[in-house]
């Protein structure tokens, strides 16, 4: 069970994500490895580029490879954020190929991601397509739903990373199976 939350000001983006549960033989274990992956992203020369901080629900392998095994690829100063984003999908779409978790017409086989970069939010879909929702709200996961009407409904004037983690508390109190702590990691344009 997953709840991850983004939001953007516009300038400030936030991701909140519980540290959810996994049920395996009726004992209920804590799940450390759902957090989300904070990558400093890099030039070719090694230079400094921003941060991307990408989550995904769904196996804990898939959250494995991103956190363990996957490097982001590198980023030219004149890189804009959206190709940046691009080039982000493509390169999750050959690891997980690698590793076994892309199905015959391209599909992944479980889970999304969410990402924050440069204050913005994106989505990964299934089939490695990249967007960005205009709305600034993106949620993933069976929490997901209950955080994004949370979202939607709470105060505009709050902080990111604020909304974030009130809309994953709602998740954890509605939703069951998932359960603090509440992790938030942002990201500024």
């Amino acid at each position: 069970m997953t709840a991850i939350a983004a939001f953007t000001d516009g300038r400030t983006a936030a991701l909140a994500y519980d540290s959810g549960t996994e049920h395996q033989e009726n004992l209920m274990l804590a799940n450390l490895a759902k957090r989300p992956r904070v990558h400093d992203i890099v030039s070719p020369k090694g230079k400094p580029r921003g941060r991307l901080v990408l989550a995904s629900c769904g196996l804990h392998r898939v959250t494995n490879e991103i956190v363990n095994r996957w490097t982001p690829p590198t980023r030219t100063r004149s890189t804009a954020t959206v190709a940046y984003m691009l080039d982000v999908g493509a390169s999750l779409q050959e690891h997980m190929a690698a590793a076994g978790d892309v199905v015959m017409d391209g599909r992944f086989l479980d889970g999304e991601f969410v990402a924050i970069c440069d204050g913005r939010v994106f989505g990964i879909g299934e089939c490695f397509s990249v967007f960005e929702p205009t709305s600034g709200l993106l949620t993933a996961g069976s929490g997901g739903y209950v955080a994004l009407g949370a979202m939607a409904a709470l105060d505009e004037h709050l902080a990111p990373a604020d909304v974030v983690r009130r809309a994953v508390e709602i998740a954890c109190e509605h939703v069951p199976g998932i359960i603090g702590p509440i992790h938030v990691e942002t990201t500024t344009a």
